[in-house]
């Protein structure tokens, strides 16, 4: 009952669905409302002017997916296996489309029955490693090594001057990416220390402009 209750009548009611009390299945109402028990933070969801109903939820609402031109290679996701096939399966990545994780970018090692590596309702952390706008599909990869070889050097370097956070993509690294990102820090702020100190003088071939 709402606060335009009319007394006798179903006017003033809403509807508050069994799917929509809570996130967690909910087998028996009686175990988690009460006749009489007040009720907050309820959404309003629709109106069905032929049968007279308002429906409301008390569920969160759900952050908008994203559309495939939203998605970019390379993007980190926490993603959800929703099925899965003799050649892979499909992932959950909070987009209108979900992704394909084919069963040779599941591990480094090779994969003979998916279901030994991944199951239904498992989270997994994934990288999206193709869109394809005109097939409207997408694929991502995930490794024993949470795919460190992924990462790419020069992407970061750039982000980096860019002023942008790279701490996420840093982790994804191998150890051979690792050392050559050292590498070439070092040698940028080497770079960097030569021309602050030429101050417009020459020195060998360098010269501060």
């Amino acid at each position: 009952q709402t606060k335009y209750y009319i007394p006798g009548t179903n006017i003033g009611c809403a509807l508050l669905h069994i799917s929509q009390i809570q996130d967690k299945k909910v087998n028996d109402i009686n175990d988690v409302l009460k006749k009489g028990q007040l009720i907050e933070n309820a959404r309003f969801l629709s109106v069905d002017e032929e049968k007279g109903e308002v429906r409301i939820s008390l569920r969160k609402k759900k952050a908008r997916r994203k559309s495939l031109k939203q998605m970019r290679v390379g993007d980190i996701i926490e993603g959800k296996i929703l099925s899965i096939t003799d050649y892979g399966a499909f992932v959950d990545v909070n987009c209108k489309n979900s992704a394909l994780l084919h069963k040779s970018q599941m591990s480094e090692k090779k994969v003979d029955d998916v279901a030994d590596i991944v199951k239904v309702g498992q989270k997994v952390r994934v990288q999206i490693t193709d869109v394809d706008m005109k097939k409207k599909n997408m694929a991502c990869s995930m490794s024993t090594s949470n795919g460190k070889k992924k990462a790419n050097v020069a992407d970061i370097i750039d982000r980096m001057n860019k002023g942008e956070s790279v701490d996420e993509e840093v982790g994804l690294l191998d150890d051979d990416s690792l050392d050559t990102l050292k590498t070439q820090l070092k040698v940028c702020d080497m770079i960097s220390d030569l021309e602050s100190s030429l101050d417009g003088e020459e020195v060998g071939i360098w010269k501060k402009k």
